[in-house]
């Protein structure tokens, strides 16, 4: 148990820390507009996050000027459930970092679009930082989320199938 709270928190973290990162870099260009490392971040790097800052994209509301500080409150909840063995919150933040990552994927892929048709556009991903980035939350929340359902699964299965789960995933003893 201890195993698929780590995984579930570290793909939470993986996502929230990302988009606190973007924030970071947003900030740092804002503070210094001549540097060209704040440019190659929100570039090439957060290109993912720029993309959904538009007014079309459903996660628009994410960016606000104390997104940096909320995503620093919510990676310390992350931690702190995880750090108090809150299964169920440990595995909604999974979940919701999944849904993200998703959106995330999408408006960058629907933002790197040039046109639009009615018939099923060919799937191509430009290589470059940013697609890795997109390729790193979708695998972080993806792990993340599936061990979540299946430790409730595994949970669900033990409840009745009349086998008590033992704390620390230790084997039963035998008495």
């Amino acid at each position: 148990m201890q195993r698929s709270l780590t995984c579930q928190t570290l793909g939470s973290l993986t996502i929230v820390g990302l988009f606190a990162l973007s924030e970071a870099g947003c900030r740092l260009l804002a503070a210094y507009p001549g540097s060209a490392f704040a440019w190659f971040l929100n570039i090439h790097v957060f290109r993912v996050f720029e993309h959904a800052r538009i007014a079309a994209s459903p996660l628009r509301m994410l960016f606000h000027p104390n997104a940096l500080a909320v995503s620093i409150l919510v990676l310390g909840a992350i931690v702190a459930a995880r750090w108090a063995g809150q299964r169920f919150v440990v595995a909604a933040f999974a979940n919701v970092s999944f849904a993200v990552a998703v959106a995330l994927a999408y408006t960058a892929w629907m933002g790197t679009r040039t046109s639009r048709s009615v018939s099923l556009p060919g799937l191509a991903l430009e290589q470059g930082l940013d697609t890795l980035m997109v390729v790193v939350m979708l695998a972080a929340s993806s792990v993340a989320a599936l061990v979540s359902h299946l430790s409730f699964l595994g949970a669900i299965r033990d409840t009745l199938g009349g086998h008590s789960p033992e704390p620390d995933g230790a084997l039963p003893s035998a008495h």
